[in-house]
């Protein structure tokens, strides 16, 4: 359960909380909680240059906005846009700073009406071939998924980041996990298992 928003969501064993900056009281930190994936498929030409590999990664981020939900779908598909909120979402988020808009349409999380968008990023990583000894220049994609919904003023952004080589299995678990999110659980509901009852101490850096 995030100690201050009070949401929960089941994930996969597969799937690990990583460390959050820790919270001032004074101003909690817009991101709750992160999510990366323990074992990687890391493809064949990878294998001798995993750190060059980007880890697959889910992403909880809580804002405060009177713009509709449209509005602020549109605002972050905006590269133009200098709205704080947006320049904070992109420090977990980059490819909304590097990559390219897609497209984006209507989906439901937790019975809310909620707007999905995609985007990708192409870039040049530099592996090593230990049995020929050389670099080469590999072209590659990242894929990028942000799920936006809002409940009253408060706007949750759930995101996943993943190398386009293992997107179609990963994201089948990303968005079972995304979609059990619950935005309103029972008080007395605290530590459901596999829950994101990690995702309090994830935001807490704990």
């Amino acid at each position: 359960r995030d100690s201050l928003y009070g949401f929960v969501f089941e994930k996969y064993d597969n799937w690990k909380f990583g460390k959050v900056d820790n919270e001032d009281p004074a101003k909690p930190r817009a991101t709750r909680c992160i999510l990366t994936q323990k074992s990687v498929a890391v493809p064949t030409e990878y294998l001798e240059n995993k750190d060059k590999f980007n880890v697959p990664a889910i992403g909880f981020f809580v804002d405060t906005s009177e713009m509709p939900l449209e509005a602020y779908a549109a605002d972050l598909a905006d590269r133009k846009s200098k709205r704080p909120s947006r320049k904070e979402l992109t420090k977990d988020f980059s490819i909304l700073g590097k990559g390219s808009f897609i497209d984006q349409g209507p989906i439901t999380i937790d019975g809310q009406r909620a707007i999905a968008q995609h985007y990708r990023q192409d870039y040049e990583v530099q592996l090593y071939n230990r049995l020929k000894d050389q670099y080469s220049i590999k072209e590659d994609v990242m894929l990028g998924d942000l799920y936006l919904t809002k409940r009253g003023n408060t706007v949750y952004v759930i995101h996943l980041t993943c190398e386009r080589a293992i997107y179609r299995t990963v994201n089948e678990e990303a968005k079972t996990i995304i979609m059990s999110v619950d935005f309103d659980p029972p008080v007395e509901d605290r530590s459901p298992p596999d829950s994101a009852e990690g995702a309090d101490s994830g935001a807490s850096g704990q």
